[in-house]
């Protein structure tokens, strides 16, 4: 997981219970730099713990005033949040 772009910050690989603490503390140091944009179109695996992750960050964003984006979602991703009926919320912004 990195990030590469300025704009969005872009996780790779899994976003899952596996990886739950390393991301959580990739979004809080993100949104501390004034980022709200995710690219997760490098995510190969999904679970209900890493969409758990995204609707928390989302809500913490939402209390201060922002919203979590996503410019990019893979099909593990978009399959899990259809799945969750997520979807219009997150990807309305997706590529």
């Amino acid at each position: 997981m990195s990030s590469a772009e300025s704009t969005a910050l872009v996780l790779e690989g899994e976003l899952s219970i596996r990886t739950a603490a390393q991301v959580h503390e990739q979004l809080q140091q993100a949104w501390g730099l004034g980022q709200h944009m995710l690219d997760l179109s490098q995510v190969e695996a999904a679970d209900s713990a890493g969409i758990q992750l995204l609707v928390a960050a989302n809500k913490t964003l939402v209390t201060e005033g922002r919203r979590l984006q996503i410019c990019g979602a893979s099909a593990p991703v978009k399959d899990l949040l259809a799945l969750y009926g997520l979807a219009p919320q997150f990807l309305a912004t997706a590529a």
